[in-house]
């Protein structure tokens, strides 16, 4: 995100930037429900907000049921392609065989991991303190 990165270069004030991080997440949540309905902005900010616990997980696979309990592909399907079309999410298949080409013939889009766009968001998102990325955290 420019605006943090430039705040970083020209203040060295974590707090200014993790400002700037809660605003531009503020500002995501609002445009889910500006250009969305209502049941759509739900699913879409449900989906946004397991992000974290899906990068988490040990296992490759995006799981629905982190999302909401009663989760399933086809009620997420426009969410997932929502924050794909906006540029918030990165949405990874998995290859089968990585060792043949071209890898897209082997590409499994029922098999996928997401990853967010930024990894400063990320980590304000998933609600960790600014030292896990610039103090001695060793997490």
């Amino acid at each position: 995100m420019p605006a943090a990165v430039r705040e970083w270069n020209e203040s060295k004030d974590i707090s200014r930037v993790e400002m700037i991080l809660k605003n531009i997440l503020a500002d995501y949540k609002d445009d889910f429900s500006k250009h969305t309905s209502n049941a759509e902005s739900r699913k879409i900010g449900n989906l946004w907000r397991s992000v974290p616990q899906q990068f988490a997980k040990e296992n490759h696979k995006f799981v629905y049921k982190t999302v909401e309990p009663s989760a399933r592909g086809r009620d997420y399907a426009f969410a997932i392609d929502w924050l794909l079309d906006a540029g918030l999410i990165y949405k990874i298949d998995l290859i089968a065989h990585g060792d043949k080409l071209p890898l897209s013939f082997y590409a499994d889009n029922s098999d996928f991991k997401i990853y967010a766009l930024d990894v400063g968001l990320l980590r304000q998102l998933a609600g960790l303190p600014a030292s896990v990325v610039i103090g001695d955290d060793n997490i």
